[in-house]
């Protein structure tokens, strides 16, 4: 299930980065990855202690934020 998890974030980051550029012009992939970076931050700050939200932590920050910026590397 994590695995899924990790994919369906990874899913929606891909394609929300492949629709959002059209709204942002051509500093697209700039603008992205550092509110990406700032989300990044801002969830691990919040639930990074919490081991209770490893399911929120895989989806969102792997998954989703990770697709979404390109740091799916991670």
């Amino acid at each position: 299930i994590q695995v899924l998890l990790v994919g369906l974030g990874g899913f929606f980051g891909q394609y929300s980065q492949r629709v959002v550029p059209h709204a942002l012009g051509s500093y697209s992939t700039l603008i992205i990855n550092l509110i990406g970076s700032f989300l990044i931050g801002f969830v691990l700050s919040f639930i990074g202690e919490r081991t209770t939200h490893q399911v929120g932590y895989r989806f969102l920050v792997i998954g989703f934020l990770g697709g979404l910026t390109n740091y799916s590397t991670f």
